[in-house]
């Protein structure tokens, strides 16, 4: 069986490289036969220099010393992929883990060390770039990266402002025709999970500004200045004036907003790093998807990591399940409706003391655990779905298959066309497509109508039985089902005939 495992980090107590390695040695402990490929994921945010470079063959880190976010040198890296591509990571040169809590200020952290590592980059001839963003301590617009590329900030005297979030508040005239001229040519692709705009209420420093130290009058005056700062950079680059209001603009406290306004593109973070990793490709071809991270809530489903493999794996009909740390008990039912299974660390097994302290035991055990029991019920018996081509959906309806163990339940069905309030072509038309799409799906299950055990059919309304009927007998030969059933009722708005089979592989 191949397993595709591909989670975030745990954070505050495991990356994503950990926690992928962690689960893979558990199951195979339990069942060393499985084929377990390890594709740790990100969407931005701390880790994900290191999941690029765990899944991308033949890359490497170049050590760089930069400016780090209080001014004061710091040694760090930058990921080489690809040979000619070089990955930064915002948390890992002005991230929240450089500043203890008890010293968060935004007023006197820079991002100017990021427009550093661009040059490094740039010097030893890179022209393309995964950014990713998230986790910084920063909230200056980037207007420190920006300056350290090039461009040029004065204050009312003419005289240029310092490099520090507290200078956002200064600057009155914006030179961007001074911006290294390399990045003309430069392909820069920025990973995000943040859609937040640049300013007001839903902005940068009014959402994230408090988790870096800001207080209310900080926020006020960061915001308006982050306004001012904002109409400078777009009429002095002649750039699109609502350019601070794109979904993003306000990542990494206006990192977003300064990497569009030097030609970088804002990009969901977890598909653009699902896509470097190949992951799809792994996914397609898999039985069994695990993601996991620290808690989950229906903001996992939002743009993060896990709810995009989660995605994913719906796309290709695998099944998916999640190993979180916890998950609220109000938000599980809207997780279910996207992993197959879900799973925490938190349980009757072990507390949240032992998952925060002892991380990697704890995720160990319950993964084991968790195959185990598993192993105990005849192996991986999970619900899989089965998907053909040549099953195309009927009007206004569907054409679905799940598996588990020796079953095969089909399930077709057809309605009133949304748009024209009609069947296309009838229900005699629409029915024979339904059975076709059963048929077409059967065979992609390596099975047939021969081997139904249960055949129903809903209608809604009995007007149609007579011809349903004729056309299920043509397909289904005698002897028929012994379980076949005609129920008139219970389907959704709009639909109008359903067909349901259960078959056993023998």
């Amino acid at each position: 069986m191949k397993i595709v495992v591909a989670p975030d980090a745990y954070k505050g107590t495991l990356t994503q490289v950990d926690a992928a390695n962690i689960i893979k040695n558990a199951i195979m402990e339990v069942d060393a036969t499985h084929n377990v490929v390890i594709k740790p994921m990100a969407d931005g945010g701390e880790g994900m220099l290191d999941a690029l470079l765990r899944a991308i063959p033949d890359s490497k880190r170049l050590p760089v010393k930069v400016t780090g976010p209080f001014g004061r040198k710091i040694e760090t890296c930058i990921g080489v992929v690809y040979e000619d591509t070089a990955v930064i990571e915002i948390a890992s040169m002005a991230g929240l883990p450089f500043v203890p809590k008890d010293s968060r200020d935004p007023y006197k952290t820079t991002t100017y060390g990021i427009g550093e590592a661009i040059r490094i980059a740039l010097d030893k001839q890179f022209r393309k770039f995964i950014i990713g963003l998230g986790g910084s301590a920063t909230n200056d617009g980037g207007f420190g990266m920006l300056m350290s590329l090039g461009a040029t900030f004065k204050n009312s005297r003419g005289e240029h402002v310092g490099i520090f979030g507290e200078h956002l508040l200064e600057i009155e005239t914006i030179h961007l025709e001074t911006l290294d001229p390399r990045l003309a040519s430069c392909t820069i692709r920025v990973a995000t999970d943040v859609e937040n705009p640049l300013c007001g209420q839903n902005g940068a420093t009014f959402v994230f500004g408090p988790q870096k130290g800001a207080n209310r009058q900080q926020i006020e005056y960061l915001d308006q200045a982050m306004g001012n700062y904002s109409k400078r950079i777009q009429k002095t680059n002649s750039l699109s004036l609502s350019l601070d209001k794109e979904p993003g603009a306000g990542a990494a406290g206006g990192l977003g907003f300064a990497f569009m306004a030097m030609g970088g593109k804002l990009l969901s973070g977890a598909k653009l790093i699902s896509e470097v990793i190949e992951l799809e490709d792994e996914i397609k071809h898999a039985d069994l998807v695990i993601s996991g991270e620290g808690e989950s809530d229906t903001q996992t489903l939002d743009g993060k990591a896990p709810g995009y493999v989660a995605a994913l794996a719906r796309k290709y009909h695998v099944p998916s399940m999640l190993i979180s740390g916890n998950v609220t008990v109000e938000d599980r039912s809207a997780l279910l409706d996207q992993f197959t299974e879900i799973h925490t660390l938190i349980n009757g097994t072990f507390s949240k003391k032992q998952a925060m302290n002892k991380p990697k035991m704890v995720l160990f055990n319950r993964t084991k655990e968790i195959f185990k029991y598993i192993q105990n019920q005849g192996g991986i018996t999970m619900v899989k779905a089965i998907h053909t081509e040549d099953a195309p959906a009927a009007i206004g309806p569907y054409s679905q298959a799940i598996e588990a163990g020796n079953f095969v339940y089909v399930s077709g069905q057809i309605g009133i066309d949304p748009q024209t309030k009609e069947v296309e072509g009838g229900i005699e038309k629409q029915t024979k497509q339904v059975l076709e799409n059963l048929k077409a799906i059967l065979t992609e299950a390596g099975t047939d109508f021969s081997e139904v055990v249960k055949f129903t059919i809903y209608l809604d309304s009995m007007d149609d039985f007579a011809t349903v009927n004729d056309i299920y007998g043509g397909y289904l030969q005698e002897p028929y089902p012994s379980r076949a059933t005609v129920e008139v009722g219970g389907l959704p708005k709009g639909a109008l005939v359903e067909m349901d089979v259960v078959v056993y592989k023998k």
